[in-house]
C-alpha cells in the first residue's frame, strides 16, 4: 500500500468517525432539547391558565362597576382592581405568546434569548405584583366584601381600612428599597435564590438545560 491509498483510506476512516461523532451529539443533545421543552410547556401551561382566571375575573368586576357606577366609593376602587387584573392579564398572554412560537429545531441560543425574555418579563411582573399588592388589598377587600356579603367596610371598619392603608405604604416603603439594592446587585445569596424561584421554577430548568446543549453546540463548532 502506497502512500497515496494509505492517506486516501485515512481520510475515510476520519470521514466515517466524525459522521460517527455528529451522530452521538445529536442523540445526546435530544435528551437535554427534550427536557428543556417540557419544562416550556409546563410554564406554558400555567401561563393559560393565568391568562384564563384573569379573563374571567375582569367582567365579573366590570358587572359590579355597572351596578355601582353611582357611588364613588365603590366605582374607584373597583376601577382600580379591573386594571389590576387587565395588567396581570396583558402579563399573562404576553408569556403564552412567547412560549407558543419557539423553534426547537433552530439554534439553541435563540431559545436562550427568548427564556431571558421570559424571565425579566416575569421578574418586572412579580416586582409590580409586590410593589402594588400591598396597596390594592383595600380597595379589593371593599369589593369582595360588598359583592358577596353586601357588607359596606367604611361603615363598619373604617380603621380597619385606614391602618391596612398605612401598612400598605409602610410595606411599599421596604420593598422599594429591597427593589433598588436589587438593581445595585447588593443582594445576598438567599434572596438570589428567592428571585431565581420567582423568575419560574420551569423557565430556571429549562435554562440549565439550554446551557448545556449549547456548550454541546460550541463544541461540536470548534474546528477538528
Amino acid at each position: 500500500m502506497n502512500l497515496d491509498e494509505l492517506q486516501t483510506r485515512w481520510d475515510e476512516y476520519d470521514r466515517k468517525l466524525d459522521s460517527l461523532v455528529q451522530l452521538n451529539r445529536k442523540l445526546l443533545s435530544a435528551g437535554p432539547l427534550a427536557r428543556a421543552r417540557s419544562a416550556l410547556r409546563r410554564q406554558r401551561l400555567w401561563a393559560i391558565l393565568g391568562t384564563i382566571m384573569n379573563a374571567l375575573v375582569i367582567p365579573l368586576v366590570g358587572l359590579f362597576i355597572g351596578l355601582n357606577h353611582g357611588s364613588p366609593k365603590y366605582l374607584v376602587p373597583a376601577i382600580a382592581v379591573d386594571l389590576y387584573f387587565i395588567a396581570a392579564l396583558v402579563v399573562h398572554a404576553r408569556q403564552v405568546h412567547l412560549l407558543s412560537d419557539l423553534d426547537y429545531t433552530g439554534p439553541v441560543a435563540a431559545i436562550q434569548r427568548r427564556i431571558v425574555t421570559l424571565v425579566r418579563l416575569r421578574l418586572r411582573f412579580a416586582q409590580w405584583i409586590t410593589m402594588t399588592v400591598v396597596l390594592m388589598w383595600v380597595p379589593f377587600s371593599i369589593v369582595v366584601a360588598k359583592a358577596f356579603l353586601d357588607v359596606d367596610l367604611y361603615a363598619v371598619a373604617p380603621g380597619w381600612l385606614l391602618v391596612n392603608a398605612a401598612a400598605g405604604l409602610c410595606v411599599l416603603a421596604i420593598l422599594a428599597r429591597f427593589a433598588r439594592r436589587v438593581a445595585r446587585g447588593q443582594v445576598a445569596p438567599p434572596s438570589q435564590g428567592v428571585l431565581r424561584g420567582i423568575a419560574g421554577e420551569n423557565l430556571s430548568a429549562a435554562a440549565a438545560f439550554l446551557d448545556g446543549l449549547s456548550e454541546l453546540e460550541q463544541e461540536g463548532s470548534q474546528p477538528r
